[in-house]
């Protein structure tokens, strides 16, 4: 059940990344790598 909510869950964040990329055209995208990777350590 643990691994199937941590793939539900990278999906999802793959998904923001995704979104995030398209959208921002400045340094914002440096703030959103650093909220992502403290929630993959969590998952992990």
């Amino acid at each position: 059940m643990e691994a199937l909510q941590v793939n539900i869950n990278q999906d999802y964040l793959n998904n923001l990344v995704n979104q995030f990329f398209k959208e921002s055209l400045n340094g914002v995208t440096w703030d959103i790598n650093e909220f992502l990777t403290e929630r993959f350590f969590i998952f992990q």
